[in-house]
């Protein structure tokens, strides 16, 4: 892989990962705003919903556990690049 390729793969993988992130934090917020100032659900509810496979844990963790993995990914790529 030439360095013009590892660069698009390195740049690919931050935007993704980034806006992964993004989408994590937009579904934190609404879910924060839906119980702090609609008061539609309860602290309850939102943390079982979090961590219950029933509810919404797999929506959620996959979304952080990815953005993360592209954003580190990316960093590693850089890093071993630079090294050269």
């Amino acid at each position: 892989m030439n360095i013009a390729q590892r660069v698009l793969v390195e740049r690919t993988l931050r935007k993704v990962g980034i806006g992964l992130l993004v989408i994590f934090g937009l579904l934190m917020a609404w879910a924060i705003a839906r119980v702090v100032l609609l008061g539609v659900i309860t602290w309850e509810v939102f943390f079982r919903g979090m961590f219950d496979i029933d509810d919404g844990a797999l929506v959620l963790w996959p979304i952080l556990i990815g953005g993360c993995a592209c954003v580190w990914l990316s960093a590693y790529l850089e890093a071993g690049r630079v090294g050269e």
